[in-house]
This record gives structure tokens, C-alpha cells and sequence, in this order.
């Protein structure tokens, strides 16, 4: 356990950087090529014979509703992902201004994580 008149921990502070620099971008970026996917698969249409039934357009009214609707709710995610990135990043941005040790803290502990895959 961290002494706490250390301040946090090094593997936290870089566990911190990883999650804000990395791994949430990489979370936005794969809700973005969702919402691509969804956007241009909905501009297809549903064109068939009218005899099949609802009609030569099939389901495609309700399936653009649909659409839409996903694309908003990824867009939306997309945009939190992106301010708690943000947000992590002002917070070890503080910490590291304000902790006389946090940095030294932080690189120890990615110079460590760096020998473990190596």
C-alpha cells in the first residue's frame, strides 16, 4: 500500500495517462466507425417487389427512425468518452503541477511497466 504522505501512487497516475491518452480515444474512435457504419448502411434501400407485403420500400421507414437514432446515441457516447478524457487529463494535469513527486512517481512506474514487456 502507498504511504499516503507519498501522494498517488505512480502505477495510478500512469494507469490515468493510459486511460486518457489511449484507451478512451480508442474507445471514441470505434463508436465513431459504428456511427459511419450505421449512417451509410441506412442510406440502403429497401426496394422489393410489392406484392411481398408493406409495401416496395419494405421496412425502410422505420429502419432510417432507427438509424437515426443509434447515430445520436453514439454521437452523444462519443462526446462523453471525450470530456471524461478530458476531465481524466485535467485531473492528472493537477496532480502532476501540484505533487512535487507525482511525475518522478509516474515515470518510475512506466520505466518498470516498459522492463515487464520487455
Amino acid at each position: 500500500m502507498t504511504d499516503p504522505r507519498l501522494g498517488i501512487d505512480g502505477v495510478d497516475l500512469l494507469e490515468l495517462d493510459i486511460i486518457a491518452k489511449e484507451r478512451l480515444h480508442d474507445a471514441a474512435a470505434e463508436l465513431a466507425s459504428a456511427r459511419g457504419t450505421i449512417a451509410l448502411f441506412s442510406q440502403v434501400s429497401f426496394r422489393r417487389s410489392g406484392g411481398v407485403g408493406i409495401g416496395a420500400d419494405g421496412p425502410a421507414a422505420e429502419w432510417s427512425a432507427l438509424a437515426d437514432l443509434l447515430v445520436s446515441a453514439l454521437t452523444q457516447g462519443g462526446t462523453n468518452i471525450d470530456d471524461t478524457s478530458a476531465a481524466i487529463r485535467t485531473f492528472l494535469d493537477d496532480i502532476l503541477a501540484t505533487d512535487d513527486g507525482a511525475r518522478q512517481r509516474m515515470d518510475t512506474a512506466r520505466t518498470e511497466m516498459e522492463g515487464i514487456g520487455g
